[in-house]
């Protein structure tokens, strides 16, 4: 019996063990399928907000973590497709329909019907300071079932292209937190967010397929080198939008890979003509002829851009025959002379009616090379009698901008993010754009601007958009600089992830880390 005993104990004890080390196998086999991976970047909501009704560009973030999707997407080469619109047609100057694909669900599980986006897209249209949906030009919207009727005030020929605008993301407007929990129709559904990280889960809802990943959090690094630092220590499983100095430290490393695309992003720089100088044509001109397009490119950005001669690629049609006024400092010093300059008290400043041409330069520092940039703009203004007293780094420069508080900044724009020439044209060459945010001003730009606006034939559009260009250059309305090849490193065990030429898109479905 004494036997007995023991050896019941003793199975008693197997099994237990057997049974827990079975758990244990179980937890640890449920934690190895879990797929997580850690994305960095120096471009985020840093305002603590993903709404898109509140006027801070929140929807391309909403769009870029996977939260969300827009009726049409914009395409590598740069045309449209549908997205959550099956088809859609013109049936006239003014009126458009769009049937909303079936099947589709928000990430909470509620169907997606035309009375959805509707309520959606009119949340944005009640918000007058929301320039995406001032674009539209709705006079009404109506919705059956899947069929969705937008009738504009005016004819608006790119109304499929403005579609493609994340502030018009499609958003559950029954969502209990809009600002830091936005429901959308993305592959993933936002846990939780703040100004510094942003943490997305697999949405088991997704309407386009399965989603890899279980997990990516999103976190935000200001300072470049650091963001480097971090993929080289393992912190992070990507790095978004490093400085090609940066990039350069991971192409010859088999731990790595690099991915580049050629983008619309432009690197430019706005002047304000309220300031009494900066008004002077001649003054703006010299200034841009001082700016080495070419070193710039070359050196500053290594290789990964092009020369900008105007907001738009060379490559596209509305990019093509426009002339800029080129390199030339000698000239650049004539031109000087002939407002008027001169330095009467020899300290090396020209002067102007008794001022000093001596002006600031702000930037902001998620975009590395525009203050590389706009340093060398400085050392190479000092050769002609120009001073850039300071260069002001901030880590957003809307609110100085939108103020009129600047001399000159330093900037970067996506200018063609849907295809379309008015998207950029309609917002800073016209009077009264939006971003128009030096007060750049001429009547025959604005009456072009407008002929544009309801041109429905491509080929004339990119013709309106090369006068209104070669105008703006020749009244040096704003300098440009480069198109950006926008880069990421990332550990090569990451799959899936890749850029687009229109910067809307980044974490996607088909993401994957080994």
């Amino acid at each position: 019996m004494k036997l007995k005993k023991i050896a019941t104990i003793l199975l008693s004890a197997m099994l237990s063990i057997g049974v827990l080390t079975g758990c244990s196998n179980n937890s640890s086999n449920s934690s190895a399928d879990k797929k997580e991976l850690v994305y960095g970047t120096g471009v985020y909501a840093t305002t603590g907000s993903l709404d898109p009704a509140e006027a801070n560009y929140n929807g391309w973030f909403t769009l870029r973590y996977g939260a969300g999707e827009t009726l049409f997407k914009v395409n590598d080469d740069g045309t449209i497709s549908p997205w959550l619109v099956e088809e859609y047609k013109n049936t006239d100057d003014t009126t458009w329909e769009l049937k909303i694909k079936d099947g589709i669900k928000f990430s909470n599980g509620k169907q997606v019907t035309a009375k959805e986006v509707k309520a959606s897209l009119d949340r944005i249209l009640d918000k007058e300071e929301i320039s995406a949906g001032k674009a539209l030009s709705v006079d009404s919207i109506d919705a059956e079932g899947q069929k969705l009727t937008i009738k504009t005030s005016k004819p608006n020929p790119a109304l499929p292209n403005q579609l493609c605008d994340p502030d018009l993301v499609i958003l559950d407007v029954d969502s209990e937190d809009m600002k830091t929990k936005p429901v959308g129709t993305g592959p993933f559904i936002i846990e939780s967010f703040n100004e510094k990280q942003c943490v997305v889960n697999k949405n088991e809802n997704y309407w386009d397929g399965d989603v890899k990943l279980d997990k990516v959090t999103i976190d935000y690094i200001s300072d470049n080198d650091t963001l480097s630092a971090s993929l080289q220590s393992g912190d992070i499983d990507i790095a978004g939008g490093l400085s090609f100095t940066n990039l350069q430290k991971f192409e010859k490393d088999s731990n790595y890979k690099v991915d580049t695309n050629s983008t619309t992003r432009c690197y430019m720089f706005y002047y304000n003509f309220k300031n009494e100088l900066l008004n002077n044509k001649n003054i703006r001109k010299a200034i841009d002829m001082c700016i080495d397009k070419k070193s710039y490119v070359s050196s500053l950005l290594q290789g990964s851009g092009e020369v900008a001669k105007g907001p738009f690629p060379t490559t596209m049609d509305i990019g093509k025959d426009i002339k800029d006024n080129g390199y030339d400092v000698e000239e650049a010093k004539k031109l000087l002379k002939e407002a008027g300059c001169k330095d009467t008290d020899n300290d090396g400043i020209l002067e102007k009616d008794g001022k000093k041409l001596s002006f600031d330069i702000i930037t902001y520092s998620s975009r590395a090379e525009l203050s590389d940039i706009s340093t060398a703009l400085q050392d190479k203004l000092k050769e002609v009698g120009i001073e850039i007293k300071d260069i002001n780094i901030y880590e957003a420069v809307e609110d100085q901008l939108a103020s009129g508080d600047f001399d000159i900044c330093a900037y970067s724009w996506t200018t063609a993010p849907i295809g379309d020439p008015y998207y950029f044209l309609g917002y800073n060459y016209i009077s009264d754009g939006d971003c128009n945010y030096g007060k750049y001003k001429n009547e025959e730009v604005d009456k072009l601007v407008k002929e544009l606006a309801v041109e429905f034939n491509q080929d004339k559009r990119a013709e309106l958009s090369n006068k209104i260009v070669q105008i703006g250059n020749d009244d040096v309305a704003f300098s440009y600089v480069a198109h950006l090849t926008k880069g990421y490193a990332m550990k090569s065990n990451v799959s899936g992830f890749r850029q687009t030429s229109s910067d809307y898109y980044e974490l996607n479905k088909d993401m994957d880390i080994k």
